[in-house]
């Protein structure tokens, strides 16, 4: 029996079953994306971290928030940013706010190592997109963001795939694409 077919709407059991389900498909993703990023050196970590840094503005962002973005302590964000930025993938500058805190932005060979990786994924990308559009993820997405938005559990970041990108180029998408039909 399925643990969606005979539980209320609001049943803890769905939303079990609901993140269980999320998982499987996020290690299935995780697991084709790692067959293809090892072509560009990155590891998991790595990658989810670059590509955080990828959404951050010009001037790029601070550990804390990267480690919130991506609900991991800020201790392996350290170790990490250091690791890209001795592959020269990430560079810092301090903040102009705060002397203290080092902004960390993706290099001109970071953007050209995500470039290549998205080269690679393209052909799989547009299998998976035969299955759900991008109009679809978007939604879906966004019903999971609402649910969880007043969430006194939730680490405090935010589901976003602000980006588009066509062959040779990585740019932001403006946020009122998100959602347009």
């Amino acid at each position: 029996m399925h643990p969606f077919s005979d539980a209320p709407a609001d049943s803890a059991a769905q939303w079990i079953e609901l993140s269980e389900q999320i998982s499987m498909c996020s290690r299935r993703l995780r697991s084709r994306i790692a067959a293809h990023s090892s072509a560009v050196h990155l590891g998991d970590a790595q990658l989810s971290l670059l590509w955080a840094c990828l959404k951050t503005p010009p001037e790029g962002t601070d550990q804390t928030a990267l480690a919130r973005s991506l609900a991991i302590s800020p201790a392996h964000v350290s170790g990490q940013v250091e690791h890209l930025r001795r592959q020269g993938l990430l560079s810092s500058q301090r903040s102009i706010h705060d002397r203290r805190r080092q902004q960390w932005r993706l290099t001109p060979s970071g953007h050209e190592a995500i470039q290549t990786l998205l080269t690679h994924l393209e052909e799989w990308g547009g299998q998976l997109g035969r299955h759900l559009d991008p109009r679809q993820l978007l939604a879906l997405l966004d019903l999971l963001t609402a649910a969880l938005s007043d969430d006194p559990c939730a680490a405090g970041g935010s589901m976003q795939i602000p980006l588009s990108h066509a062959p040779g180029s990585i740019t932001p998408a403006p946020a009122q694409q998100r959602g347009a039909a």
